[in-house]
């Protein structure tokens, strides 16, 4: 008998129910939408349609390219702001940059996330940092959640400017790891 199961996105249909109780499993099905930047902003927006955007108003404006390339084109129109270009399903900052007008995205074969940037985000001793809080699941019903008493805090190299020489620099922009070595 095995004591773990590895999901994937692409893996077959498993039936839980029949697992051991004992079981392990790294995902739980479904949270595919929530992991994929476009699937999150997609389900983001529905939960604002049902809720109203004044519970859901904790994410910056997005758009997924190339569906709302025509939006994005409009939201940018006559500003000079910053966005964030993000590819859907990558990782270690690959493929992610700021832009300030639609003309510096580049439509390819791959969809983007593209949000809003936030200009003025908090800072510790003037550099850009991001939070991270692990979570453990251990039951959906009833619901057992556990929170890790420590977490991880990522930095980026180089102090926050929003200067136009500054804005490709991702040292300043970005806090992942394999970036800010």
């Amino acid at each position: 008998a095995w004591d773990h199961v590895i999901v994937r996105e692409k893996s077959g249909h498993l039936n839980y129910r029949q697992m051991a109780a004992a079981v392990k499993v790294n995902k739980l099905p479904g949270t595919f939408s929530l992991c994929r930047k476009d699937q999150l902003w997609n389900n983001y927006r529905l939960l604002q349609t049902k809720w109203g955007s004044g519970m859901f108003s904790f994410l910056p404006q997005t758009f997924n390219i190339p569906e709302e390339w025509d939006q994005l084109k409009n939201a940018m129109a006559g500003s000079q702001e910053a966005w964030i270009a993000k590819p859907i399903a990558s990782s270690c900052g690959d493929g992610i940059h700021l832009v300030t007008s639609h003309q510096q995205i580049t439509l390819g074969r791959s969809i983007l996330s593209v949000q809003k940037y936030i200009r003025n985000p908090f800072l510790i001793n003037g550099l850009k940092f991001d939070l991270r809080i692990y979570v453990l699941l251990t039951n959906i019903d009833p619901i057992k959640i556990y929170v890790y008493e420590d977490g991880i805090v990522r930095f980026a190299t180089k102090p926050y400017s929003m200067k136009e020489e500054d804005i490709i620099d991702k040292f300043i922009h970005l806090t992942n790891y394999s970036i800010n070595k």
